[in-house]
């Protein structure tokens, strides 16, 4: 090895200062306070395993990529049709009501 690849022993192995190699404990805030007790909760821990479950399921987008476009487009028509729909029976009822029609 070249005098170059050794450092000496005074100098440190890391360029970074000393708060950020060996930083200082989190604060304990409301929100670690609220954590900490819901962890011993243990209705709360089956909940929260059974979200991190549920969360981590395959979804249906994802196990039909195909399908999913396909599906929404319908999905979306139908749901402008029958909206377009209604605002015309609507705008039908508002003439009949005000004698026009």
């Amino acid at each position: 090895m070249s005098g170059q690849d050794q450092r000496p022993p005074s100098k440190p192995h890391s360029q970074l200062p000393e708060w950020m190699r060996d930083p200082p404990p989190p604060r304990l805030t409301l929100g670690r306070r609220w954590s900490s007790w819901m962890e011993r909760q243990p209705r709360l821990q089956a909940a929260r395993r059974a979200w991190w479950s549920w969360r981590a399921r395959t979804k249906w987008s994802e196990r039909y990529p195909t399908a999913t476009p396909i599906v929404a487009f319908f999905l979306a028509l139908i749901i402008s049709v029958l909206l377009a729909a209604g605002v015309y029976y609507l705008f039908i009822l508002a003439l009949q009501e005000s004698g026009t029609a």
